[in-house]
């Protein structure tokens, strides 16, 4: 572990959970360099020579902060990116070439003839390169991850009835087919599960009668080996989201299941915790809430708290609920009159920090509704800010999102797409001109790749440090 000036810690860990950086062998292997690039828009908010007084008995007190900047959008011209069909997308984000940029993956629901996931390479200005068109069916579920620790991302891609098909990116930002393995899977998730350093598969299925499976690497990422009730992963049933997260913060991955009751389509969700011997436990939330949790530090306290939508997907006007977690999985419930979510908000939502004020915003899409981004103002409130913020594309009905910083300036920007024709069936990027929040760009250089539990991780903990400082 090593301290940086202004109390910015930086810890290597070794979990290969993100596969982003890592190389060599952990006793032999070569140095590893960290490159900081700093650029600061403003005065920090935190005077340099001292933190709340709060902070010496533990974090400092959370409370809004009045000079976060306000959020903007401006829709910009684009050059390249094109829809695939008339109905059913989704859009991916990545670096898939490690230029730095931000590339794009288009993903059709329904069959293409030139193929039904087109790849994208950003070449800056917004203008997008058609770069390769993958077959891969119709599919459910797709996932940018690096299986293999080359420090390239790679596709997973889920079926409704199929296999899951896996693409190996060649380091250039393109894909080969490399596998078909396990059996139908609707939602895919992965972590190592196991302990032997690489990355293990969580399927689920909403089909009815289907079970939620645990696949095993077996070290040449393929998934051949069921392993659920050998580690006390059995399947309470169909699950519609899945997600590998530590949230009892012990190193060692947490899971957690939103299962579907398909007949009253009303889900509940299980958290397994892993314990030492690599066997889960199961445990609950203080309350019902349905299948598709949202994970997110909301209130900027360090611990990964859980989102969720609306709370009974039985029950009309079923309103969003916050399980704030206090970094030992305790979880306590946030009053449903303080988060300021309307009921029955949306299906989907995506948290990210678009002022960089470390409090994570909400957008909102989904199936025929409306899109909204909710900006978070401390941590346990949320307030609509969507046409303030200029968040207005077509009509603003059932387009599917990806967020990420396309222009490399330090801030999250939108592309939109009319997902199933509810709006203008039309493609839209916004850029974030959001201004006045400083932000820091970190980049790992190495050698070599690493395999397994040599893969190390980069944590960034920061607590009321002074930017100029660094």
């Amino acid at each position: 572990m090593s301290k940086l000036p202004g109390s910015l810690t930086v810890v290597l860990l070794l979990p290969a959970i993100f596969c982003f950086a890592g190389c060599g062998d952990k006793e032999s292997g070569p140095d590893r360099d960290v490159v900081v690039d700093n650029t600061v828009d403003t005065e920090p908010d935190v005077e340099q020579d001292g933190a709340p007084d709060s902070e010496q008995d533990g974090a400092p007190d959370l409370v809004p902060d009045a000079t976060a900047a306000a959020i903007s959008f401006e829709e910009v011209d684009f050059h390249g990116l094109e829809k695939l069909s008339d109905w059913g997308f989704e859009l991916l984000t990545g670096d898939l070439n490690g230029n730095g940029r931000q590339d794009a993956v288009i993903i059709s629901h329904q069959p293409v003839e030139e193929g039904t996931v087109w790849i994208y390479r950003n070449n800056g200005d917004f203008a997008f390169e058609l770069r390769q068109r993958l077959e891969a069916g119709e599919g459910n579920d797709l996932l940018l991850l690096d299986i293999n620790n080359d420090f390239a991302l790679d596709l997973i891609f889920a079926h409704d009835w199929l296999p899951l098909d896996l693409f190996v990116n060649t380091g250039e930002g393109e894909f080969e087919f490399f596998a078909q393995s396990v059996g139908e899977s609707t939602e895919i998730a992965f972590g190592d599960l196991d302990g032997d350093g690489d990355l293990d598969l969580m399927a689920g299925t909403t089909r009815s009668g289907g079970e939620s499976t645990v696949w095993r690497n077996n070290g040449s990422f393929e998934f051949l080996e069921e392993m659920s009730g050998e580690i006390g992963l059995e399947s309470e049933g169909p699950s519609a989201n899945i997600l590998s997260v530590d949230f009892n913060e012990d190193g060692l991955p947490d899971t957690f299941w939103g299962v579907w009751t398909y007949a009253l389509v009303d889900g509940f969700p299980v958290i397994a915790y892993q314990n030492p011997d690599g066997t889960f436990e199961k445990g609950v939330l203080p309350q019902h809430a349905s299948f598709n949790g949202i994970p997110a530090d909301f209130n900027r306290d360090g611990h990964m708290d859980l989102l969720f939508l609306f709370s009974d997907a039985t029950v009309p006007d079923s309103h969003p609920v916050l399980f704030l977690n206090d970094g030992d999985a305790n979880f306590t419930t946030v009053n449903y009159e303080e988060l300021g979510l309307p009921s029955s908000i949306s299906s989907v939502a995506i948290p990210i920090d678009f002022n960089n004020d470390g409090f994570p915003e909400l957008i909102t899409y989904g199936y025929g509704r409306t899109n909204r981004l909710f900006r978070n103002t401390g941590g346990t409130h949320f307030e609509d800010i969507t046409e303030e913020s200029g968040f207005i594309v077509g009509d603003n009905v059932g387009y599917v999102l990806a967020t990420s910083d396309l222009d490399n300036d330090g801030d999250i920007d939108i592309i939109a797409m009319d997902s199933h024709n509810f709006g203008d069936e039309e493609i839209h990027v916004l850029e974030n001109t959001t201004t006045g929040k400083s932000w820091v760009k970190i980049k790992l250089t190495c050698d070599a790749p690493s395999q397994g539990s040599d893969m190390p991780m980069l944590l960034l903990h920061t607590s009321w440090f002074h930017l100029d400082s660094l």
